[in-house]
């Protein structure tokens, strides 16, 4: 991780998106689904809001690929893409 900013190092990225309605048991099994997808190094979702940051690797994943799993796994995925939050 970068010590200046936090970011992940060179080829990874990082994608933020909302998942709506999640008690704090489905982010957690949410979470365990998407980091044993082949690429994902880091999740976290915020429970009383569903932000969610997902750090993957570009060279495995796309942002596209990354939300079809979402979306099959949780359907309440939404597509939009959150800028920075903070």
């Amino acid at each position: 991780m970068c010590k200046s900013c936090g970011c992940f190092s060179l080829g990874t990225s990082q994608l933020k998106l909302l998942i709506k309605d999640l008690d704090a048991q489905q982010a957690e099994e949410v979470e365990t689904f998407l980091l044993g997808i082949p690429g994902i190094k880091h999740v976290h979702i915020h429970v009383n809001n569903g932000k969610a940051t997902i750090h993957y690797l570009t060279k495995q994943l796309s942002q596209d690929t990354i939300i079809h799993f979402l979306q099959d796994y949780h359907p309440q995925t939404e597509k939009t893409f959150l800028g920075k939050w903070w």
